[in-house]
């Protein structure tokens, strides 16, 4: 049930349409996509991104409701993961990525947008403006990276 529900959650906030908008280039096209693991609304990404670390820190932490917690972002993990490989997918289809790649890309990936969250938790608002805009364009580096030359999958 957990996996169905979270499968429904990730169709409905997730725009499967944008990677195979041509307009934009392979690289941009995966930049919108990834964009949409992180909080969409800058005034909302503190608050946002507090839920995802107390998801973590309750299932790292010996309490009562560990191992729902672990259950949960395991299936969280799971169907990003999934939905990462799919974008790449489409784009080593056009020939912009090594197929053989994708799994190592899609973690790439995933692993820099969890990694966002600690800093995006933080409500300093002198520095969280900047934290904010440089998170997204390093996220739009990565993206560039991984459609310029994609790390060899070892």
């Amino acid at each position: 049930l957990l996996s169905a529900v979270t499968e429904r959650l990730f169709d409905v906030f997730f725009d499967e349409t944008l990677i195979t908008d041509t307009s934009l280039s392979p690289a941009e096209r995966l930049t919108t996509c990834m964009k949409q693991f992180l909080p969409r609304e800058q005034e909302l990404a503190p608050a946002t991104a507090k839920l995802w670390v107390a998801q973590y820190y309750m299932a790292t932490s010996d309490n009562s409701e560990k191992k729902s917690h672990e259950k949960l972002l395991s299936t969280m993990y799971t169907h990003a993961y999934n939905k990462v490989c799919s974008w790449l997918k489409v784009l080593a289809e056009e020939g912009a990525i090594a197929p053989e790649t994708v799994p190592r890309c899609a973690l790439t990936l995933i692993i820099f947008c969890e990694g966002c969250m600690p800093l995006l938790a933080i409500e300093d608002k002198e520095s969280y403006s900047t934290t904010w805009d440089r998170l997204h364009n390093h996220l739009q580096w990565l993206c560039h990276q991984i459609i310029a030359s994609p790390p060899p999958n070892t």
